[in-house]
Order: C-alpha cells, then sequence, then structure tokens
C-alpha cells in the first residue's frame, strides 16, 4: 500500500506494479494484492507480467499499454 499512497502524493497518472514475487499466478490472487489500493491511489493501475508493453511518449502526458500475448 506504502506505492499507492506515494503514488498519490507525487500525482502520478499511472501506477504499474512488476517484478511481484512470488508472481500472481491466478486471478484472485491478483485481486488480493491489489486490495485496498484504489482507496489509497485514483488513477490507472496496471499489474504488469509477461508480455506488458509500456510506452510513455516523450513530450506527452499519455500512458499507452498493451498485453503482446
Amino acid at each position: 500500500m506504502e506505492v499507492a499512497e506515494v503514488a498519490g502524493d507525487a500525482s502520478v497518472q499511472a501506477l504499474l506494479y512488476h517484478h511481484i514475487i512470488p508472481p500472481l499466478i491466478v486471478p484472485t490472487m491478483e485481486e488480493m494484492f491489489l486490495k485496498g489500493v484504489s482507496e489509497i491511489y485514483g488513477g490507472f493501475v496496471v499489474v504488469g507480467r509477461d508480455g506488458t508493453l509500456v510506452s510513455l511518449p516523450a513530450g506527452l502526458t499519455v500512458v499507452d499499454w498493451k498485453e503482446l500475448f
């Protein structure tokens, strides 16, 4: 939850969780991992996994992401 507080304080547009150990292998685990985050941070939240591509174009304020597979 601390990272959600930091993201909120920094007024960032998106929060990306990545390199999660142990990996979240079933959807229920992801729900449990993110429980309470939306109450602390109101921005866009993504849990990265193999194949997640995030693009932060220079000079723009958009965050583009997609799942490659």
